[in-house]
């Protein structure tokens, strides 16, 4: 008996690779390579690649991105990074055209929105306490809540 080469697992004699990992990758005869679609490489890369604590540009922790450095979409590791929502938009360019039409960075649902159509921005008015934007007619502020006191 051999072990696979892949795995370790006991094979026969004959086999390089278990049949499990010899249906791995390049061994797959639907691999497609480098020829591979926009989303498939991505699920790829997402399997390759560990997801970080924290943004590779602002370093603060949100919602990740799989972002392309050199704008070839391409199998090669080292050509991507994750970054945060606001710093993929920044770096690919969408930033600059959501300025142009107004938008804004809502902290809320960590995205660019249009504030006079999004619901974190209508009928908003300064909390007189906290000085966050509140919804007047619930009282609820919606980036901070406020510390409730346990009773004893």
């Amino acid at each position: 008996m051999v072990n696979c080469l892949n795995c370790g697992k006991e094979i026969g004699e004959r086999s390089t690779y278990c049949y499990s990992c010899s249906k791995l990758g390049e061994r797959n005869p639907n691999w497609k390579g480098e020829t591979v679609g926009l989303n498939s490489l991505h699920q790829w890369l997402k399997t390759h690649n560990t997801k970080p604590k924290l943004c590779e540009r602002c370093k603060k922790a949100s919602v990740f991105d799989l972002a392309n450095k050199t704008g070839n979409y391409t199998r090669n590791i080292e050509d991507y990074e994750w970054l945060c929502r606001k710093c993929h938009i920044g770096t690919d360019g969408r930033y600059k055209n959501l300025k142009n039409q107004n938008f804004e960075w809502c902290d809320r649902c960590e995205e660019f929105i249009n504030p006079k159509t999004h619901p974190c921005f209508q009928k908003m008015e300064e909390c007189p306490r906290c000085k966050e934007m509140v919804n007047p007619e619930t009282h609820q502020c919606f980036h901070k809540k406020a510390k409730r006191s346990k009773k004893k």
